[in-house]
């Protein structure tokens, strides 16, 4: 294993440094700070208007800091394109620990970015991974799973001068409903994946190591862990400080205890309502914002790879959980649009819709998904152009979304492009008769909505979508094709072809010899014809002259006379 001089140097940061070294000291030795560390975003939310991204690294045993002073550039840029959770990078030489519990980058970069898990994709290789790649391996893949079963431990965190407002049986309960609660994280993922997500409480241990401070064995879910910290110390010297001790006590290291584990801390210990690291394991939650199950989905979602949901600010797309996150104990909602697709609950309710297609139906809100039936109505559509993509649904507000704070029963639109990681955006919220239209990859989309129904179980909302220009190449293409051509040519050329040669050389030298005769007599009494025919065709009132008024040379053939004077034109009988 080699050796990094930033190892080093943090190292020798935390024997200076009172907060920092009572947190890391002992736990993060040289070993852990000499590999590379796992690069992670988090996002913290003030629980209305605001949130922030921060960048941090995790080390081999689960402590996370934030990354402070970098490089401008390369937290602009760069850092921007690392994924959060699965590529590592190597810490400049100078970077230290501040007695904020941060690293403080020294304005600079880091040394090297890894893409990838340890350098290499998801798929298998040749190379014989160690026992520990393997591990992280596994536990990365199982991160990026949206269905099944995962584990959940929440603790709640005791400082040297503070303690969260509840106990733990309170807390399992909010969290999991041991005791009653109807509406919490376990339930309500639940409900909204139809059964294909359950977080279940990690099983009950007991600690290998008892520091008899207050910690407590695992139960139901839920234990208390002392650290020897004060809360004004701060979030980014109590999370790790809570993280070493898990570890501690447990005999292993803390995100190897459950796929989530969600610190709850004492009032006032950090800014904001809460956060949480992206495609990772743990959130952080200030005091009772632990309890409400807004914050729950919003926070693990994060967890789970989702982003923010936005409308005019960040996250003010109401219509589901990735949104503003509210102080309520019970609140069933779930997610839009186009978190729904993102998390693959309803394959068999789907649709996709490209340049030049359309989709005419009922939409029925998601609360009314069947697990394994295609036939059902759909539930999304996707209006897709290349990675940029448009999701439309309704938002049925009933059963387990009956509390969704924005578009209830309505159609919403939202934006979202790619298929990990991104920030979606709330476009239109229309109720019946509505209509929207909106541009994706250079041509127009219509969204038109008919009459809504919300009847409980079969309320749904007709809407015909059209994107780009209508269908027309299957129209051109049937009259062009081969086959219609082909056979009638066929048919027609050679049938006629054949007979015609005969008849035309019979019909031929018949009329040619006696019209020759006849006519060249007949034209001779060209004038006298004026006598004979006077006679006859004038009594004769067939000829209607009103009928030639068009053409002077018609009107003037049949016996009758032009008149023009200026745009007025007449053809009439001779006196």
């Amino acid at each position: 294993m080699k050796l990094n001089l930033s190892s080093y140097l943090i190292a020798s940061a935390i024997t200076s440094v009172s907060g920092a070294t009572n947190t890391l000291r002992g736990s993060i030795g040289h070993r852990a700070l000499e590999e590379d560390v796992t690069f992670l975003l988090a996002v913290h939310e003030d629980g209305k208007s605001d949130s922030w991204e921060t960048l941090n690294v995790e080390f081999s045993n689960g402590a996370t800091y934030e990354l402070t002073n970098a490089d401008a550039t390369w937290a602009k840029g760069a850092a921007k394109g690392l994924q959060s959770g699965v590529d590592r990078i190597q810490l400049p030489a100078n970077a230290v620990i501040n007695s904020q519990g941060k690293i403080d980058m020294k304005g600079g970069k880091p040394k090297g970015e890894v893409k990838g898990f340890f350098g290499r994709d998801l798929e298998e290789s040749g190379v014989p991974r160690t026992e520990e790649q393997e591990r992280n391996l596994a536990e990365l893949r199982r991160r990026q799973l949206k269905t099944g079963t995962r584990s959940v431990l929440a603790v709640r965190v005791v400082t040297t001068d503070k303690t969260v407002g509840y106990g733990e049986a309170a807390l399992s309960d909010d969290v999991f409903g041991t005791t009653g609660d109807v509406v919490n994280l376990r339930t309500q993922y639940s409900a909204c994946s139809h059964g294909q997500l359950d977080f279940q409480p990690i099983s009950d241990k007991d600690m290998t190591s008892n520091p008899n401070d207050g910690t407590t064995n695992i139960r139901n879910g839920v234990v208390t862990i002392k650290v020897n910290n004060a809360s004004t110390e701060g979030d980014g010297v109590v999370r790790p400080a809570t993280t070493n001790a898990l570890t501690a006590a447990f005999g292993i290291a803390a995100r190897d205890l459950a796929d989530h584990v969600m610190y709850c801390l004492p009032p006032g210990t950090m800014s904001g309502i809460a956060y949480a690291y992206i495609n990772s394991w743990n959130s952080v939650f200030d005091d009772d914002w632990c309890r409400y199950v807004s914050v729950q989905m919003h926070e693990i979602g994060h967890n789970i790879n989702l982003a923010h949901s936005g409308e005019g600010q960040t996250y003010d797309d109401q219509t589901g959980f990735m949104g503003y996150s509210y102080s309520q104990d019970d609140q069933k909602m779930c997610f839009n649009n186009a978190k729904s697709w993102q998390l693959g609950w309803f394959p068999d309710a789907a649709a996709t819709i490209g340049v030049g297609q359309s989709y005419n139906g009922p939409l029925k809100g998601q609360v009314n998904y069947i697990v394994g039936d295609p036939s059902q109505d759909r539930v999304l559509v996707k209006i897709v152009s290349g990675s940029e993509a448009v999701y439309v649904g309704f938002n049925h507000q009933t059963k387990h979304n009956i509390n969704t704070a924005e578009g209830g029963n309505r159609v919403t639109v939202q934006s979202y492009n790619g298929s990990g990681y991104s920030a979606s955006t709330l476009l239109s919220k229309m109720s019946s008769g509505g209509s929207f239209s909106g541009n994706l990859g250079g041509q127009t989309y219509t969204i038109n909505v008919g009459t809504i129904t919300t009847n409980t179980d079969t309320g749904v909302a007709p809407v015909s979508i059209t994107y780009g220009a209508p269908t027309t190449p299957p129209p051109t293409s049937v009259p062009a094709t081969p086959p219609p051509t082909s056979p009638p040519t066929n048919p027609p050329t050679n049938f006629p072809t054949t007979p015609p040669a005969p008849t035309t050389s019979a019909p031929t030298k018949t009329p040619t010899a006696p019209p020759s005769p006849p006519p060249t007599k007949a034209p001779v009494p060209t004038n006298p014809p004026t006598f004979p025919p006077t006679n006859p065709p004038t009594p004769k009132p067939t000829v209607n002259c009103v009928e030639f008024d068009k053409n002077k040379k018609t009107c003037e053939n049949a016996g009758c006379t032009w008149t023009q004077q200026g745009s007025n034109k007449s053809c009439e009988r001779n006196a």
